[in-house]
């Protein structure tokens, strides 16, 4: 399993145009590896859905 700072790494130098030989080289992993790595970019975590159905009562700073 790669640490997510090494695919951090990878896709940055790969983004500024470094051949994937050197990135495996310095990174420490196969160049299939590092293929894998540039060609499925880190997907966003989904909304987490909001509590209740509306915003929560929020007590007012003066009486």
């Amino acid at each position: 399993m790669t640490s997510e700072r090494k695919k951090e790494m990878a896709r940055h130098w790969s983004e500024r145009g470094t051949d994937i030989g050197t990135i495996s080289r310095l990174l420490g992993l196969s160049e299939d590896e590092v293929k894998a790595i540039i060609a499925n970019p880190p997907q966003p975590e989904p909304a987490k859905p909001a509590k209740g159905y509306g915003p929560e009562f929020i007590e007012p700073l003066f009486k």
